[in-house]
């Protein structure tokens, strides 16, 4: 049996991330593209996968929310929240500094006051906004079943590869292990399901002989 080396590991890390980046955006629950993107492109071999379809159905769920002008509203106001940020972090900096400073009075802790409430008020907001997207992505989720099946046939085809690379270098699945949002995939085996303290399923893959024998 071949030993996996450095490459092998950090294959199975990428199409980890990419695997359960593809799941979360089956159920809205979205992220940036670009680190998906550099880890499929950081795999040392071909899987039978177009990035640029996988792409494009990414582009239409991140969007897709956009279409709705109170959530369009949302997505100014988040934007809005980041600069917010970015203004108030250097005024809470500015502030500390001149408090150690002396003949500036009560100045430093009113300019303090002001980048607390623009810091606590940025976060707020962005809290609040990202939970109305989620939820509205919770209620018309099936709106985009053509593109999430289609994801589900993408993942399918990556948790095979997964499983070819575990089976070929004699790995330890458990060191794998995948949390999803959805279990309805092939060739997976379900550790522990969605509950209190946990929203995703643990799952492992099985490696390929080990389907041989349970299907024998």
């Amino acid at each position: 049996m071949v030993k996996a080396d450095k490459v092998v590991k950090r294959d199975l890390k990428n199409i980890i991330f990419i695997i359960e980046s593809l799941d979360s955006y089956r159920v809205g629950k979205v992220k940036s593209i670009k680190p998906i993107e550099s880890a499929f492109y950081e795999l040392s071999f071909d899987i039978p996968l177009k990035w640029k379809s996988v792409r494009r159905i990414l582009e239409i769920i991140l969007r897709f929310p956009l279409k709705n002008g109170r959530m369009f509203k949302w997505y100014k106001r988040l934007s809005m929240s980041k600069y917010l940020v970015y203004a108030g972090v250097p005024i809470l900096f500015v502030s500390a500094v001149l408090v150690y400073l002396p003949g500036y009075g009560i100045l430093p802790w009113l300019i303090l006051l002001v980048g607390l409430v623009i810091v606590y008020t940025s976060t707020l907001m962005n809290i609040i906004g990202v939970r109305k997207i989620y939820r509205f992505y919770e209620e018309h989720i099936d709106e985009l079943r053509s593109k999430t099946t289609k994801l589900k046939n993408a993942i399918q085809i990556l948790i095979n590869a997964m499983r070819k690379l575990i089976s070929e270098y004699n790995m330890d699945p458990t060191k794998y292990a995948l949390r999803l949002y959805n279990a309805d995939y092939d060739g997976i085996e379900i550790l522990a399901k969605p509950g209190r303290y946990r929203r995703k399923y643990l799952c492992l893959v099985k490696p390929l002989e080990k389907e041989i024998e349970e299907e024998v």
